[in-house]
């Protein structure tokens, strides 16, 4: 279960990293998420999670959305507002690390 934590919360910070650089993500799902193994902090073998592929990431001219007219992102993690109007939000990427949330645990 700590093992689940941690990368949860890996997921949680590189989230908050990229909307602080007001950053939209819009695809974030498992696929997206990279496991780094690193065994130099303990000498035990640990995964560090990186959020990655930003292929449809958008910068937010305000810091809170982005509307396009292509829907786009992985259908199961994207958020209903995302699918119905093309608004991306930061809201939007958290919708989406819920959805991950819900299938780690």
């Amino acid at each position: 279960m700590l093992t689940v934590v941690n990368t949860a919360l890996d997921i949680a910070c590189g989230l908050q990293h990229i909307h602080s650089k007001n950053i939209i993500h819009g695809d974030l799902s498992p696929a997206n998420i990279l496991l780094k193994l690193d065994d130099s902090r303990s000498g035990c073998l640990k995964a560090i999670a990186k959020v990655g592929d930003f292929g449809l990431s958008h910068m937010s001219k305000d810091g809170q959305s982005h509307v396009s007219n292509v829907r786009q992102g992985t259908p199961h993690y994207t958020a209903p507002e995302v699918l119905m109007e093309g608004r991306m939000t930061r809201a939007a990427d958290v919708y989406s690390f819920g959805v991950i949330l819900h299938e780690l645990y």
